[in-house]
């Protein structure tokens, strides 16, 4: 439908009145004849002037305001789920624009992200959980498992956590291009894409009402169409939810402002419960997804965590990006090829291969790479560097005229500091009147406030107008995307954290700094603001100023913890490297007693940590947060000055007739999960020492560089010393065994094709082959220093305890008589409870979740804890004898018949080995005190460490 609008509507109307005015009164003002001629004179003059009026109106006819056309319901969705598969394809930096019009190559395709995109491969929760043995069943594939088949095959709600830039969102924007394009063709499940962060409460709103609210397709058809339509729409999203035919892809759950979460959780679990058979997908970072306060938790069962990039999948990507950037001309092959080539070196060495595990940082990579054929070293360096590609006249990896400058100017670099830190900071309005994003207006008047600071303090130099800086950046090259109409957020959201972290750079705002420590939602801006400082001189003196005032307070209260964890955070993200390149060795000196300033501030930092990671005022989540921080900044608990830690934290066992075993767990049950008893008896101990905690990396590596693994004298047997040494026939046994024992145990798999004969003889091939580091050494999930050393043999074990016993003899820590040792079972069983008790865990008969790190850990962790974070399994006990990693014992496994005894030790055997004390990737169970587990001795997995004893 539509209406006449007569745009000569002004002149028609007085002619009309006149008329009307001289026919009404014409008898009272006509006095004589000559009058009335004159009067039917000028009637007959306007009536000719309405007949050329008509004449003109009929030859051009007035324009005509548009009403929103009418559509019917099926087009509605139609148009729907276009606009949802246009989103989910566009890039939203890079490679995202066709060529412009005019160009040499005008005409080349758009980029799209199928084009670019490498799957991604996540861990499942679910293999976790439903895993029946221990490790030594089949260790699971290191690299997870592909991502795609939970998105589209995949009928389970699912919640999806990582990092920040592992690629969540993009993942959701592959699946709704996946059921978008299916839709189309086959009328398959509709994708309805809601960014969390945007949604909005209202009294008339319901839980689904509530999540189409930060649909933004849903508001530009309602501009498009007219609001009926949008009415429309929704009432067929509901039809979709309610009957199953939709899949739900819920971005951003760690965007929720905290005010609103409560409602947001009830909202998904409302769709969970009642509307079963739709999917639902939520995404998530992993750190926020940890925290208990506030808690995101959903009561999702399958949980996937994404993977970093491997270097197969760096290699696709970056391949895939040069030939998009071929295909598009933007580069030549002959441009192209050997820029990839040099990227897919440089990104096989550690640092580098470090930053391009992350698909966001990839990304940046591969494009400054394209431009300036070198790298950034830290991730913030890399957001520095492409916000200001972005903020140009035209982006270096687009097209660009002559004289366009291809970095940004300071002041627009400034403008969006100020925008970004003005969204972060409305993102925790607690009342709800601070919607998500940012308008034109308010980035104009942030672009004059600038321009105005500007004229101030230089009134005789030009200055950019206030409208062509807001213009900059709301045109900007992929950094800033409108999400909806005259609304405005950030690309990626590491680009809006970097920024707002910069926002603190110079030093201007310290209190509000201070402030805003505390809060969660403000950690990664801050640890961008320190990973950014000292790059070219950067800062690093108002940066390191403000750590310094973090951690240096005589305040206790819970605010000031959280402000140290930011600070050591800090620190440690600038690293000493940086530091004593820009000469602040004062910082990580010896502290000055009484001295306010720096120096020493990274051993204070240290020091504080150390009383936090196992205080048990300290959240689960805190606690872990302070040991990981802690293995970064150099761990007081494991690096004494004398490097006599493992003696210092030993725990005394008294000795004598001690029970060992018990009849208070269920067989069947323990052999569901690999699980084994072996009796009860009564054992006659000597005193000895165990470790506090298990043996950690930064010990292990004290052996290594202490050429451990050369040294012959510590491998006892032929086995051992054939396996260091490399000798075939020793290897050739190793493998016949390892296929041997494979057939015993899974005869079944491989009868049934589940698992290849010829993929496990290569695994044996490269797992028993001999090595001078453990195998996961520089695995970053398994190499933090205070981490327990995992990817060891029983040997490499052994090896370690001989080189310690030599060590620690030449340095007068224990005397002749005494040697560090792996316990025997019996041992071990012994130092997990007190002396006179029989509970069933080392901290009591119920099972606690928060007492032991396992694969149903509260934190959502896949990896070791830092040492200690589990705390003391009883009063004055060692700390995580049940949970974390498993521990070789020096005992086979054979039943507790006294017979056996003189069969219980013997390194040259190859028989099954007593494992004790479960792991992160195991089950509660078999973290029983009287549980034990096998391995064989050449075995080696990502959940099997040690710890040692002193025997006196």
């Amino acid at each position: 439908m539509s209406t006449e609008v007569d745009t000569n509507a002004p002149l028609k109307s007085t002619l009309d009145k006149v008329w009307s005015f001289i026919v009404e009164n014409g008898e009272t003002i006509l006095t004589d004849l000559t009058t009335e001629l004159i009067l039917v004179v000028v009637g007959l003059f306007f009536l000719a002037l309405r007949w050329v009026h008509k004449k003109r109106l009929a030859q051009n006819p007035a324009p005509r305001e548009q009403l929103p056309p009418v559509v019917d319901d099926e087009e509605l969705m139609d148009q729907f789920v276009s606009e949802t598969m246009n989103r989910s394809v566009q890039l939203s930096f890079g490679l995202a624009l066709t060529p412009p019009e005019g160009s040499h190559n005008e005409g080349a395709p758009e980029i799209t992200l199928d084009q670019i995109w490498t799957p991604l491969r996540v861990a499942d929760s679910q293999v976790r959980a439903e895993k029946t043995g221990t490790h030594e069943n089949m260790a699971e594939g290191d690299q997870g498992i592909p991502l795609e088949p939970f998105l589209y095959e995949s009928e389970d709600d699912l919640i999806v956590l990582g990092e920040p830039g592992s690629g969540k969102s993009t993942s959701l924007a592959a699946t709704a291009y996946h059921f978008s394009s299916d839709w189309s063709s086959i009328g398959d499940k509709i994708a309805i894409w809601v960014t969390l962060a945007s949604v909005r409460e209202s009294d008339d709103l319901d839980e689904v009402g509530l999540l189409l609210s930060g649909v933004p397709e849903i508001g530009f058809l309602a501009k498009k169409f007219g609001t009926e339509s949008s009415l429309s729409l929704k009432s067929e999203l509901r039809k979709a939810i309610s009957s199953g035919s939709a899949i739900l892809l819920l971005d951003g759950l760690d965007e929720v402002k905290e005010f609103r979460l409560d409602a947001v959780k009830k909202a998904i679990t409302f769709i969970k419960r009642k509307h079963r058979t739709s999917k639902v997908i939520v995404t998530c970072r992993a750190f926020d997804y940890r925290q208990q306060i506030p808690n995101r938790k959903l009561p999702f069962e399958h949980e996937l965590e994404l993977l970093p990039y491997d270097s197969e999948q760096q290699q696709s990507y970056v391949e895939s990006w040069y030939s998009a950037a071929v295909s598009s001309g933007r580069l030549t092959v002959d441009e192209a090829s050997p820029l990839c080539a040099a990227l897919i070196v440089e990104l096989k060495t550690p640092d580098v291969g470090e930053l391009g595990a992350s698909p966001l940082l990839l990304a940046l990579l591969t494009m400054i790479h394209s431009e300036e054929a070198k790298l950034p070293d830290s991730r913030a360096v890399l957001c520095d560097k492409a916000v200001e590609y972005m903020l140009a006249d035209a982006a270096k990896w687009r097209f660009r005229e002559a004289g366009q400058q291809t970095t940004a100017t300071p002041p627009v670099i400034s403008l969006a500091i100020d925008v970004a830190h003005a969204i972060h900071v409305s993102e925790e309005d607690l009342d709800g009147a601070s919607p998500s994003g940012i308008s034109s207006r308010e980035v104009l008047n942030f672009a004059r406030k600038i321009c105005e600071q500007m004229k101030d303090a230089e009134p005789t130099r030009n200055i950019p107008s206030a409208e062509n800086l807001a213009k900059r950046l709301l045109n900007s090259h992929g950094l800033l995307v409108e999400t909806s109409e005259d609304t405005y957020e950030f690309s990626h959201r590491s680009f809006q954290e970097f920024l707002a972290g910069q926002y603190y750079a110079a030093g201007a705002h310290d209190e509000e700094a201070l402030n805003y420590a505390a809060k969660l939602h403000w950690r990664e801006p801050f640890r961008l603001l320190a990973s950014f400082a000292g790059h070219e001189g950067n800062n690093l003196y108002y940066v390191v100023s403000l750590i310094t005032r973090l951690v240096r307070t005589e305040n206790v209260s819970h605010d000031f913890i959280l402000r140290t964890l930011l600070g050591a955070e800090m620190l440690a993200e600038i690293g000493k490297r940086r530091l004593a390149l820009h000469k602040y060795e004062r910082v990580y000196g010896e502290p000055i007693s009484g001295n306010v300033g720096e120096t020493g501030l990274w051993g204070i930092a240290a020091e504080i940590l150390h009383d936090q990671v196992e205080d048990e005022k300290m959240s689960l989540a805190e606690r872990d947060r302070a040991g990981v921080i802690l293995g970064q900044l150099g761990d007081p608990r494991i690096i004494s000055p004398n490097g006599e830690s493992i003696f210092e934290n030993a725990v005394p066992i008294q000795g004598g007739l001690r029970k060992i075993g018990t009849d208070r767990l269920d067989p069947a049950d323990l052999r569901k999960t690999g699980g084994f008893l072996g009796g009860i008896r009564m054992v006659q101990l000597p005193d000895f020492k165990i470790s506090r905690y298990p043996i950690t990396n930064h010990e292990f590596g004290t052996f290594i560089e202490d050429g451990g693994y050369q040294n012959p004298e510590f491998w006892n047997g032929r086995l051992a010393k054939g396996w260091m040494q490399g000798t075939d026939s020793v290897l050739d046994e190793l493998r016949s065994h390892w296929i041997e024992t494979l057939h015993l145990h899974h005869e079944k798999e491989i009868n049934a094709g589940e698992i290849s004969l010829e993929d496990t003889e290569r695994e044996a091939s490269q797992r028993i082959a001999p090595r001078n580091l453990p195998y996961y050494w520089n695995d970053r999930r398994f190499s933090a220093a205070n981490q327990p050393v995992v990817g060891i043999n029983f040997w490499e074990a052994k090896a370690y305890c001989a080189w310690a016993t030599e060590n620690a003899r030449t340095r007068g820590w224990i005397n002749e008589y005494e040697c560090v040792a792996l316990p025997t079972e019996f041992e071990w069983e012994a130092a997990s409870r007190p002396i006179d008790d029989d509970r069933i865990f080392p901290w009591g008969d119920n099972w606690d979740e928060s007492k032991a790190h396992v694969r149903t850990n509260l934190l959502n962790l896949r990896q070791p804890t830092p040492v200690g974070v589990y705390l003391e399994n009883w009063d004055g006990g060692p700390c995580e004898m049940a949970g974390n990693v498993w521990e070789w014992t020096d005992s086979l496994f054979v039943d507790f018949d006294e017979t056996l005894d003189a069969e219980r030790q013997n390194d040259d055997s190859l028989e099954q080995r007593v494992v004790r004390g479960s792991s992160w990737q195991n089950n509660p169970i078999v973290a029983a005190c009287g549980a034990r587990a096998v391995d064989r001795s050449y075995n080696l997995f990502y959940d099997v460490g040690f710890r040692v004893i002193i025997r006196v």
